[in-house]
Order: C-alpha cells, then sequence, then structure tokens
C-alpha cells in the first residue's frame, strides 16, 4: 500500500507501508518503518495528513485512525500531566457560565468565572456578585497587582504576554488541589501583542495551546432565545439567577430590530468560532440545549468531557444557575405581535415563531 503521513511540509513514519511516492510534488520515494522516529506527541491533528497513493485506500484511512488516535491520547495525557485547564468559549447568553460552573463542581476544581470581565469587582460596581465576578482571580485585578511589582510586563511584547498568561495560569492552578481550573472567555483579544495583526488568530489561542488547555466551545442554536435572553437582562440588570432565586417573570418589550441585529451576530460569531478553532484539536464542541438535563449535565456531554480530560469518575454536581426566565417568553412578551409581523418572511421567522410560543 503506497500512503503518506505529511506533518507540516514534512513526511514522517508510523508503522509499517508500502514505498511512498508523490511525484506531482516532486518529492521522492520513502518507506514507512516500524517503530520510526516518529513522537506523536509533537504533532497537531490538524496539520497531519495521510496521502494513499494506490492500493486500498481504506487502508489509508485505517493508519490515519490510528494515528490521530495516537495522538489525541498523548495530547491528552499532557493535558492531564499540566493540570487541566478547561477554558469555555462562546457568545453572551450561550450558557457557558452554567456549564461552565457544572464542569468546576467536580469535587477539588476551581471555578475561575469570566476572567476578562470589565467588572472587576467592588471598585467598579458594589453590585458585582450580580455579574459572578470573583475580584481575587479577575484578570484585570490580578494583572494590576502583578504590573505594581513588575511595571515592565505592561509592555505587551510576544515574551512578556507569554510570561504574564504563565504566571496566571499557575496562580489559579494553586487554587484548586487536584489542579483542575475551568474559565469563561467571552472575547479572545485581550492578550494580543503589540504587533498582533488584524487577520491573524487570538493571540490567547496559541497562549491556550501552550498551555495545553481543553477548549470546550458552546454554541446555541436557537438565535433568538440567547437574543431574547439578552435583551431582558441588559433591561432587568439583572445577568444570572441562582438555583434558589424565584423566576423572573416580568414582561419585556423586544426591539425586532435589535432582535434581528443580535440573532445574525449571534449566527456570525458562532461561523466565525467554528472556522477559528478548526486547528484545534484538544477541544469539544457542545450545544447548549443538549448540555443541560434536570439541572445537570446530560450523559452526552458528560461523557464527552469525562473522556477529554481523561477522568473516568468525573462527577459534576447539580447547576447553581438556571435560566432568568422560566415561562414561555410569549406570555412576558407584550408587543409579540409586532414582532412577529416585523419577522413575517424574513430569514429567521420560524425560529422567532417557535420562540414565542415555548421556553426561553
Amino acid at each position: 500500500m503506497v500512503v503518506e503521513l505529511w506533518s507540516d511540509g514534512s513526511l514522517v513514519s508510523s508503522g509499517r507501508a508500502d514505498l511512498v511516492r508523490n511525484d506531482a510534488a516532486g518529492r521522492s520515494g520513502f518507506e514507512f518503518r516500524e517503530g520510526g522516529p516518529f513522537d506523536i506527541g509533537k504533532f497537531e491533528s490538524g496539520a497531519l495528513r495521510v496521502v494513499a497513493k494506490s492500493g486500498d485506500a481504506s487502508f489509508a484511512l485505517d493508519v490515519w485512525a490510528g494515528v490521530k488516535t495516537r495522538l489525541e491520547r498523548a495530547q491528552r495525557e499532557r493535558f492531564a500531566a499540566k493540570g487541566r485547564l478547561v477554558a469555555l468559549i462562546g457568545k453572551q447568553r450561550s450558557g457557558t457560565t452554567a456549564i461552565g460552573k457544572l464542569v468546576a463542581s467536580h469535587p477539588g476544581a476551581f471555578y475561575a468565572g469570566e476572567i476578562f470581565h470589565s467588572v472587576r469587582g467592588p471598585q467598579d460596581d458594589l453590585e458585582y456578585r450580580k455579574y459572578l465576578t470573583v475580584p481575587e482571580v479577575n484578570f484585570f485585578a490580578w494583572r494590576e497587582r502583578l504590573f505594581g511589582r513588575f511595571p515592565s510586563l505592561s509592555y505587551p511584547s510576544h515574551h512578556n504576554q507569554k510570561a504574564i498568561w504563565q504566571e496566571y495560569i499557575d496562580f489559579l492552578m494553586s487554587r484548586s488541589p487536584i489542579r483542575m481550573v475551568v474559565l469563561d472567555i467571552k472575547f479572545l483579544h485581550h492578550m494580543n501583542t503589540i504587533w498582533h495583526d488584524p487577520h491573524d488568530p487570538p493571540h490567547i489561542l496559541a497562549l491556550l495551546k501552550e498551555s495545553g488547555a481543553l477548549l470546550l466551545h458552546i454554541t446555541r442554536d436557537d438565535y433568538f432565545a440567547q437574543a431574547a435572553s439578552a435583551i431582558r437582562a441588559a433591561y432587568l440588570k439583572k445577568y444570572h439567577a441562582l438555583a434558589k432565586e424565584a423566576a423572573n417573570s416580568v414582561p419585556v418589550k423586544l426591539d425586532p430590530y435589535e432582535l434581528e441585529r443580535l440573532m445574525a451576530e449571534n449566527e456570525r460569531t458562532v461561523i466565525y468560532l467554528h472556522e477559528l478553532l478548526k486547528r484545534y484539536s484538544l477541544k469539544v464542541e457542545l450545544e447548549y440545549s443538549e448540555c443541560l438535563q434536570n439541572d445537570r449535565l446530560s450523559d452526552q456531554a458528560r461523557q464527552a468531557i469525562s473522556s477529554a480530560i481523561l477522568i473516568p469518575e468525573f462527577s459534576p454536581g447539580i447547576a447553581e444557575t438556571k435560566k432568568l426566565t422560566r415561562e414561555p417568553i410569549g406570555a412576558l412578551t407584550p408587543n409579540a405581535e409586532e414582532i412577529l409581523s416585523y419577522f413575517r418572511g424574513r430569514k429567521y421567522e420560524n425560529q422567532v415563531r417557535a420562540g414565542l410560543s415555548t421556553l426561553s
């Protein structure tokens, strides 16, 4: 069987195969050798490819499947050895807080929350607790203290940003007896370097990769529910509800123009993040509605995360937060007819119609 295994323009070996040749690309023949010098831990699956030139193509797929399995296992072992850093990535009102707190409810794990939140603590808002901000670990508050000791780190060079991030992660890891930290990242630009090109991926992704982080990309297919939730939260100035709190039943008018803008923005963000994270192999992508079941992580979500973090006995608890609105959104939207009329014949009409008659 003629098959190639390439990584970033270089041919690497993995097991026994026939002579490899690709004249079209000007590459000479090469023979895989059993137990050859192939360190699977060095490579990302997104940078590897198997090319079949002749023979049974299914064999090439078997080779690729075996390599990919070994690769992912090696990455997860490095992840567990370094300390389990779990970063939730997603748009506002996509459920990252509820899911993050559930993941961090595993015994010994530490929940750092939305580390880049603009409200650092009481110095920014006396009611900071409503944002679930943890002042001791808010990144900006922590970095201020760091700059007080090392002012030169305020220059955002590549070296300094890397040093700051590593110091911060070490600080967070010290708060978990099992060295498992869960954090929430809504905006990805905060760790960019001084020469960051607008077309480059956010530098935080490179830092997360170097930290061996597992990314949990949380999406929400129901763009209407997500947009309506954002408008209601901003109007009520309440962004999270604890499980013990009563449901919020305050009627709120929803501006149809703002709804449409937010729905389009939510859709664009999901597409952007999906493309951005394609080459990040240590990740789990979960849809919000499939993650929760009776105030716990669903079996599907729990098993996916358990496998990724190499904790077979992963045992998250019960959700501490619940939806702000637990009634049919239509009953709490006085201008429902206006909204239906506006969206008639428009892109999101079906979602809006369904959303105004179901739970949001």
